[in-house]
């Protein structure tokens, strides 16, 4: 079993809340990740609330409040790559499966990028 890190390759605002109506953010975060060799390893997006916080750059400080799946990457052998649905949260870390549509577990793929993370915060 191997903790298989992401390399957090793009931060896109997608929604905020109303000025005045709370500080709730959801981002896009792309991913890429090396070679994903078997069901035992395991998917980690370390720091998602500082990549958030160094491209907004306002100061504020950042809290994960959910994660899901986003849209599909894809490996160099082209298979779809996709976050699976069941995320654990601890801090800014995020830790999960890699997975196909269906949400079967990969148990092997080449290198992957522009794999797709909504992260949803709250800033302070």
């Amino acid at each position: 079993m191997a903790n298989i890190d992401a390399t957090i390759t793009g931060v896109q605002l997608l929604h905020a809340s109303p000025i005045g109506v709370g500080a709730r953010k959801v981002f896009l975060l792309m991913l890429s990740f090396a070679a994903y060799t078997g069901s035992g390893d395991t998917s980690r997006a370390l720091a998602c609330n500082t990549a958030i916080q160094n491209a907004q750059r306002n100061g504020k400080t950042v809290t994960v409040r959910a994660a899901a799946s986003g849209p599909a990457g894809f490996d160099t052998a082209g298979q779809a790559v996709y976050v699976d649905t069941s995320i654990s949260i601890s801090g800014g870390d995020l830790t999960f499966d890699l997975a196909t549509l269906d949400g079967t577990e990969l148990t092997t793929a080449t290198a992957s990028k522009g794999v797709g993370l909504i992260v949803v915060v709250d800033e302070s």
